[in-house]
């Protein structure tokens, strides 16, 4: 019995990395590294499956480092809806697109991504009719079984009004801004359209006429991961507004600049509207509406333009001294370069622009000392002193025979700790609990357990310890508020006050 706005797939998906023992963490991002890298290799085999664009080994390589560099940018690596949604719907879309006898075990795989991010049930039919044999019934009943199955096992077991409320939680008004207005408003946006919808047309390999043009086209593809990787390196976490609506953008207009020149859906224009349609679903977040977690595959469509492109005959007109000889060596050459840049950029970004900590030469301080399963990691000084403060916290109130509760942060305690959580919720905030009725569930349940637990409520803003000792925002931890106001407060620690 759990209040999580999310549909629980990556719970149990996640939830044997539990029992490593004091490397839980170290081995989640292990396994979300090799999720990554799945993604990328599988993406990089769809693209290349036609007969007429197969990947020669040195480009499917190539584009899946840029395809792992771009979906990860600078997003932390940790347990995550949308990579483990991605993931089903990559592997159910290279089953599928495969056209054998592992096709109808794609569909079921697809079928899956809803249970991850209920909004990838939007991405489920799309894949199915821009890539699968969508004029057969059987497999859009395969593609809902999974759906099917996890709703009659919570209505079965009582919590299908519990289902209903968190997972519409979310109104129409706040899909349309996420999944609309935002790239309607952007600027961004309209500027790759621009960029990309020219460059698709004049990169296209049916311009004979136009050797330079189509060179000039697909180099202006081919530059992207390297100009992206400087962006990065030098602004870090801007990255994920202007520029990845940027594009996504410069994936629409490569869609339609194809369009434009062939008027027909060829498979590789189904791939570029499958990755567009995969980052879209991905932007609809509270905590990350930008398309930024989608583009590695949006990317990877780009260049693969630009390679096939540069890779076309211009039989029948004379081809420059500059473009003969060896367009198979310039594209390798060009894709390689670019990659590297992005490569270089992108481990001097990451170990500079480290999510919600110091950079790389700060993280001083090794987090399982005072975070059971944190082994392997490091962390800065003042986070350890943090994390410390509140394993004294605890052992005080076990010493009075109670449990506690923790408040308002620090969810990642609760996937190691030999107590369960009091709570039905790991983080009680308002974007985990938009419903009056849903902050009721957790309120009532607090109260029920007076004079069994400590809260135990933080001083500071966990998020900004790298950088200093904040207070707790006013107004914005209703259930700090309520704690703070109706519990007596019985003692304190560096860090963190006890209420009970």
């Amino acid at each position: 019995d759990i209040l999580s706005p999310h549909i629980l797939g990556s719970h149990y998906l996640h939830a044997p990395f539990t029992l490593l023992g004091d490397h839980v963490l170290w081995s989640s991002r292990a396994f979300v590294w090799l999720q990554l890298g799945a993604i990328a290799w599988m993406w990089s085999g769809i693209m290349g499956r036609e007969p007429s664009a197969q990947l020669r080994p040195v480009h499917r390589l190539l584009l899946s480092v840029v395809g792992v560099i771009f979906t990860v940018h600078l997003f932390p690596i940790m347990a995550w809806t949308s990579t483990d949604a991605i993931l089903a719907t990559v592997i159910g879309a290279w089953l599928i697109d495969g056209r054998n006898h592992r096709s109808l075990s794609g569909y079921l795989v697809l079928g899956m991504a809803p249970l991850f991010r209920q909004n990838f049930s939007l991405v489920v039919p799309g894949v199915i009719l821009l890539l699968g044999d969508w004029r057969k019934l059987r497999n859009w009943l395969l593609a809902a079984i999974p759906s099917a199955l996890y709703v009659l096992a919570v209505a079965l077991s009582g919590g299908a009004q519990d289902l209903w409320d968190q997972l519409t939680a979310f109104t129409l008004r706040e899909t349309l801004r996420f999944g609309f207005s935002n790239y309607l408003s952007s600027v961004a946006m309209w500027v790759g359209v621009l960029i990309a919808t020219l460059a698709a047309l004049w990169a296209d390999h049916k311009a004979h006429r136009m050797v330079r043009r189509r060179w000039l086209g697909a180099g202006i593809l081919i530059a992207v991961p390297a100009v992206w990787g400087v962006v990065m390196g030098m602004r870090g976490w801007s990255y994920i507004y202007g520029p990845s609506f940027l594009l996504f953008g410069m994936g629409l207009g490569g869609v339609g600049g194809q369009l434009l020149r062939t008027r027909s859906l060829s498979p590789q224009i189904r791939h570029g509207f499958t990755a567009l349609l995969i980052a879209w679903a991905v932007s609809m977040s509270l905590g990350y509406n930008t398309p930024a977690l989608g583009l590695g595959l949006v990317v990877m469509y780009l260049l693969d333009i630009a390679r096939s492109a540069s890779l076309g005959e211009a039989s029948g007109h004379p081809t420059p001294a500059w473009a003969r000889g060896g367009p198979r060596s310039l594209v390798s050459l060009a894709l390689a370069l670019s990659t590297a840049v992005a490569a270089v950029t992108f481990v001097y970004a990451r170990r500079t622009f480290v999510y919600r900590d110091l950079p790389a030469r700060g993280l001083t301080a090794a987090l399982g000392e005072v975070l059971p399963g944190g082994a392997g990691i490091r962390t800065n000084p003042r986070t350890y002193d943090f994390l410390r403060d509140l394993q004294e916290a605890k052992h005080l109130v076990r010493n009075l025979g109670r449990e506690y509760a923790i408040l308002p942060d620090v969810a990642v305690n609760w996937a190691t700790d030999p107590q369960p959580n009091p709570l039905p919720v790991n983080w009680p905030l308002d974007s985990e609990l938009p419903l009056p009725e849903l902050k009721a569930r957790v309120t009532q349940e607090l109260e029920s357990q007076r004079g069994d637990i400590v809260v135990l409520v933080q001083k500071y803003e966990a998020s900004l310890l790298p950088g200093g000792l904040y207070p707790l925002t006013d107004g914005i931890y209703w259930i700090v508020e309520h704690v703070e106001s109706r519990w007596r407060r019985v003692g304190e620690t560096g860090f963190f006050e006890l209420y009970e």
